[in-house]
């Protein structure tokens, strides 16, 4: 439940609220504010990445992030009681704070291997869907998991170096508004006066679109590289295990050759290698789909 005590160490003053204890990968902290139906908002947006009782009641985050209404009208992201961001509205501090909780995330899970890109599961076993930015990743996922997958990630996939295991990031699903029309369904429905204080994005709790749509993980299975192009007829091109390897380096988040290599090499060899390029999400999907049903009947025959 959201609480309404004060941010330790007496940083904020009384009648604050806060979100429960949250985990990011490695990154553990807590958003605070005065505003009681932002950190309402903020509280379920983030639902998937709180950290159970008794654990979460057991101590402090390790990072707590304030949105505070300046004075002038405008607003403020602290952290740890030191000002990270102004901006000119409320809605461009939750933006910048959903931004530096990204960048924790990865920052902090330096002991993993990271790649930019979004994940669903299926049966104990992921799809890894890397890409550059307005690929297609987040909408592509979003489909999948109405489609009956699991949601791991639309952000970040992290690899364990040793097993390849992929920890799950649960964050928000983040729908730009040139997704709203075909994923109309998700849409929060947020009444006008908290719309406002919120960035033109919508962020959709993977538990509002089914009950049991968060993953606990699983060993990556099939890398498929989407490429949204408007107007582009659904394509599925198969790529070599060199190529696969080379596009993985290409997504890593601070890729450290001396270890990132060895383990997208793994990666790269255990699971077969696709770009899909898609304009219609259905398409898209049953594109996915044909090719992870495709790579089962391979594996049962090896």
């Amino acid at each position: 439940m959201i609480g309404s005590r004060a941010p330790a160490k007496g940083r904020a003053p009384g009648g604050w609220h806060e979100t429960r204890r949250l985990r990011a990968l490695a990154h553990d902290f807590s958003v605070a504010s005065p505003d009681h139906e932002l950190i309402a908002h903020l509280d379920r947006a983030f639902g998937a990445l709180a950290i159970p009782d008794p654990i979460a009641t057991s101590g402090q985050p390790a990072v707590r992030y304030e949105l505070r209404p300046t004075a002038d009208g405008r607003a403020a992201l602290h952290r740890d009681g030191e000002v990270i961001e102004r901006q000119r509205s409320m809605a461009g501090a939750v933006a910048m704070l959903l931004w530096h909780v990204n960048r924790r995330a990865v920052e902090d899970s330096s002991h993993l291997v990271r790649l930019h890109a979004s994940g669903a599961e299926r049966d104990g076993h992921v799809l890894v869907l890397p890409g550059r930015i307005e690929a297609g990743k987040s909408t592509l996922v979003a489909g999948l998991v109405r489609r009956g997958w699991r949601y791991v990630t639309d952000e970040a996939i992290a690899l364990d170096p040793d097993t390849l295991a992929v920890h799950p990031y649960p964050k928000p699903l983040a729908i730009d508004p040139g997704s709203w029309e075909v994923l109309a369904d998700l849409n929060p429905g947020h009444p006008p006066g908290l719309a406002e204080r919120l960035p033109k994005q919508w962020q959709v709790a993977p538990e509002t679109i089914r009950a049991d749509a968060v993953s606990a993980g699983g060993q990556p299975r099939l890398v498929v590289f989407p490429s949204y192009e408007p107007g582009a007829a659904t394509s599925v091109e198969p790529i070599s295990r060199a190529d696969t390897l080379l596009e993985l380096t290409r997504c890593a988040f601070e890729f450290a050759p001396e270890r990132d290599l060895a383990v997208l090499g793994r990666l790269a060899a255990t699971s077969a290698g696709y770009r899909v390029t898609l304009s219609d999400l259905d398409a898209g999907c049953e594109a996915v789909e044909s090719l992870w049903a495709g790579d089962a009947t391979d594996r049962k025959g090896e």
